[in-house]
């Protein structure tokens, strides 16, 4: 006696199928809990950088902390800030700049050019960026320090206290601007000279001109721009020096003339 099989060949290829189906169902269902993003998630393109425009001849600071502080929600590994302007500040504006920069979110790398020569609390804005560039034939001063009251350090328990008929408010403002440049720069060689690049160098603000001219073209490279009040945008440059009290070379005076 023969044996015929109940199926024919369709009914064959059918049930394979259905099996194939079913086998795929299963390992997709096994796939999706599976972490792949975490283990095969190539990096997206680069954030562009935030670029920020800050206008130093402002006299109201509002729509500047708000402009740096909207900057800083964007959420962009860099923000480059540039700035424009006359190159001076009220010191009690740049002290308040200041503190916002220095208390961004830890991500944030800060890079910070001038466009224009800079002078005490202009000055001190520049240095709070992790890297720094500046217009080439640009300069950097800082006004001589202000002399102590006499009677600084002798008002009983107040050890910091000045007598306010003996200063100030703007000298009291300048002292704490240079303790804060001090971190950068010898604060007492340098103040009353007007530096220049290669000064810059020298001291470990700036990287070489060669180096400077190659970041000044990465700088006018495309970035997401944002505007402060009137026009609000920033290229790369070098860190703090290592030591602060790197002393001014004796030809510094020559070249600062």
């Amino acid at each position: 006696m023969s044996y015929h099989s109940s199926y024919s060949a369709g009914d064959m290829i059918t049930i394979l199928t259905r099996a194939i189906r079913s086998i795929r169902r299963k390992f997709r269902r096994s796939l999706s809990d599976l972490p792949l993003q975490t283990e095969f998630d190539f990096s997206s393109p680069r954030q562009p950088p935030t670029l920020l425009r800050l206008d130093l001849s402002q006299k109201n600071m509002s729509p500047i902390l708000d402009g740096i502080s909207s900057c800083f929600a964007v959420g962009a590994p860099e923000l480059r800030i540039e700035l424009l302007g006359p190159g001076i500040l009220l010191h009690d504006h740049a002290l308040m700049v200041f503190d916002e920069l220095q208390n961004r979110p830890s991500h944030i790398r800060l890079h910070v050019h001038s466009r224009t020569c800079l002078s005490d609390g202009a000055l001190l804005l520049w240095l709070a960026g992790d890297t720094r560039s500046i217009r080439p034939d640009a300069w950097i001063q800082l006004s001589p320090m202000p002399p102590l009251p006499s009677q600084a350090g002798e008002l009983g328990s107040y050890d910091c206290a000045v007598q306010i008929a003996e200063e100030e408010p703007a000298a009291t403002d300048l002292r704490t601007i240079m303790d804060h440049i001090e971190e950068w720069l010898p604060v007492h060689e340098i103040a009353g000279l007007r530096l220049f690049h290669a000064d810059m160098e020298e001291l470990g603000l700036l990287e070489s001109t060669e180096g400077q001219n190659h970041l000044s073209s990465l700088f006018a490279g495309g970035a997401t721009r944002t505007t402060v009040d009137d026009p609000p945008s920033a290229n790369a440059s070098t860190n703090k020096p290592e030591n602060p009290a790197l002393p001014v070379k004796d030809t510094l005076p020559d070249r600062a003339r």
